[in-house]
């Protein structure tokens, strides 16, 4: 299975600067770009792809141009191969204003694959992620709710597609996953519940 790692927020031709959600987590009284959520992405990405390649899976990993051209680009390779894939754009939640948070994997209400791909990934992220708590939610998302933002970022993918969104920056009970080997945790974890999906196809 070949499988895309697509770093959102930045990478934006028309949005140059835009580095998604930030906290102050070092308490220094500003957010410097160590804290912003695009530059936590790439690392649990790179754990990602490190254990897929160890289990077999092919990837492409994925971080500039306008959302819909990372899509195009993706249905692009898809359809040179002549096979199916798997994206996933990946993000990081805020707004849990002190409260504890829960992880969630967004999929296009349409596709039950897709639903499928967010159970095996939750599965595995609760089973590794002792500060998720047992809650990362499979979530379906849609353009007509509060779900929209999520269903742009793989808006018309023709993969198997999900809108990762596994911690939240501002929750207490996920800060130990807001470092290097956190990440990498969350990033094994990914690696992990896609291995899953791909195995019970």
């Amino acid at each position: 299975m070949l499988i895309f790692l697509d770093r959102q927020h930045t990478g934006q031709i028309k949005r140059i600067n835009h580095t998604g959600a930030g906290r102050d987590l070092d308490g220094d009284g500003k957010i410097g770009f160590h804290e912003m959520e695009a530059f936590f992405t790439p690392f649990y990405l790179l754990g990602a792809e490190k254990r897929l390649r160890e289990l077999g899976h092919k990837t492409i990993p994925i971080s500039d141009g306008s959302y819909a051209e990372r899509h195009q680009r993706c249905n692009k390779y898809q359809n040179e191969i002549g096979r199916e894939c798997i994206y996933i754009a990946a993000h990081l939640n805020a707004g849990a204003a002190g409260k504890t948070g829960y992880g969630s994997m967004f999929y296009d209400e349409r596709s039950s694959r897709g639903r499928d791909l967010a159970k095996q990934i939750s599965i595995k992220m609760e089973a590794h992620l002792p500060e998720l708590q047992n809650d990362c939610r499979v979530i379906a998302a849609s353009r007509d709710n509060w779900t929209k933002n999520a269903f742009y970022t793989i808006r018309g993918v023709q993969a198997y597609a999900i809108c990762a969104e596994p911690a939240f920056i501002d929750s207490p009970a996920h800060r130990p996953l807001f470092c290097a080997s956190g990440m990498e945790r969350i990033g094994i974890a990914l690696a992990e519940g896609i291995h899953a999906f791909v195995e019970a196809l």
